[in-house]
C-alpha cells in the first residue's frame, strides 16, 4: 500500500500529470496515483497509449523530443483541467535501439548518442517545464518532481564512466534547481525537486542488474510507492532538493 499522500490542499481532489506514463516506473506511478483518494484524474503522457489504464487515467499523446508535441499536450490538458497540482517527469534513456551503451571510457564516446541522451534526459524535461508549469503557476501548493539518478551527482562520482548519462543527469539537476528558484517567485507555495528512484527492474536497467543486490533491485510498484511517499512529505524546505527513494538527501 502507498503511504499517506497528502498535499495539504483544502479545496478537494487534485489532478496529476505523469510524463513518460508508458515506461516501467511511469506506468506504475499512473496506477498508484489512480488509487489515491486525493487524486481526481491522472493524465498519462506518452508516445504510445499504455494497456489497461485505470478509469481515473486519461492518455495524452506526448513526445518528449518534440516541442510541438509538448505544446499540444499541455494545451490539451489545460482544456480539460484547472486543478493540476502535481507533475512527475519520468522519461529517460540509458541506452538506445542501436545498442549504444553507457561509456566505459573516453574511447566509447559517440557524438550522435551523446546528443540523443541529452535531448531526452535534459532538453526534454526543460521544454516540458517551459510549457507545463504555466498549468499551475497561480495555484496554491504545487509540485513538479523530476526523476534523476544518483550517478548524476558530481560529489558522489567515485567510479567514472557513463559520460553521457552522468552528464545529462547532472544537467537536469541544475535545470531543476534553477527552475525551483524561478517557480518560487511566481508561486510561493510551489515545490520543484528531484528524486532518484533507485535501481528498478525495468528494460532500462536490465543490462546492468547483475551487480545489484536483490534487496536493492526494486519492482516498478515498489519504486512508485517510494516516490509517492517521498513526494508526499515534501514541504517548502524541499524546494530545489535532490532526494533518494528513501527520502535521504543526495549531494549535487
Amino acid at each position: 500500500m502507498v503511504k499517506k499522500f497528502e498535499l495539504n490542499i483544502s479545496k478537494g481532489s487534485i489532478d496529476a500529470i505523469v510524463i513518460g506514463g508508458n515506461g516501467g516506473i511511469g506506468n506504475a506511478l499512473v496506477k498508484k496515483l489512480s488509487q489515491l483518494q486525493e487524486i481526481n484524474s491522472v493524465y498519462c503522457c506518452s508516445r504510445k497509449e499504455p494497456n489497461g489504464l485505470p478509469s481515473k487515467a486519461n492518455w495524452i499523446p506526448f513526445d518528449i523530443t518534440s516541442e510541438d508535441s509538448i505544446i499540444a499536450a499541455s494545451q490539451n490538458i489545460m482544456r480539460q483541467s484547472q486543478n493540476v497540482r502535481l507533475i512527475i517527469i519520468a522519461s529517460g534513456i540509458l541506452y538506445d535501439k542501436d545498442a549504444n551503451m553507457p561509456e566505459k571510457s573516453l574511447k566509447d564516446i559517440n557524438a550522435d548518442y551523446f546528443f540523443e541522451v541529452f535531448k531526452i534526459n535534459t532538453l526534454g524535461p526543460i521544454l516540458t517545464a517551459k510549457h507545463f508549469t504555466s498549468i499551475f503557476e497561480k495555484q496554491d501548493k504545487t509540485i513538479m518532481c523530476i526523476l534523476s539518478a544518483r550517478v548524476g551527482s558530481i560529489e558522489d562520482n567515485n567510479l567514472g564512466g557513463w559520460y553521457s548519462y552522468r552528464s545529462s543527469k547532472s544537467a537536469v539537476n541544475m535545470m531543476a534547481k534553477t527552475l525551483s528558484i524561478e517557480m518560487k517567485r511566481k508561486n510561493k507555495d510551489s515545490i520543484t525537486a528531484l528524486i532518484h528512484p533507485g535501481t528498478v527492474d525495468t528494460g532500462l536497467s536490465k543490462p546492468f542488474q547483475s551487480s545489484v543486490a536483490k534487496d536493492k533491485l526494486f519492482t516498478t510498484e515498489k519504486a512508485a510507492e517510494s516516490i509517492l511517499s517521498v513526494i508526499g512529505g515534501w514541504n517548502n524546505e524541499s524546494n530545489g532538493g535532490f532526494f533518494a527513494w528513501d527520502g535521504q538527501i543526495i549531494p549535487f
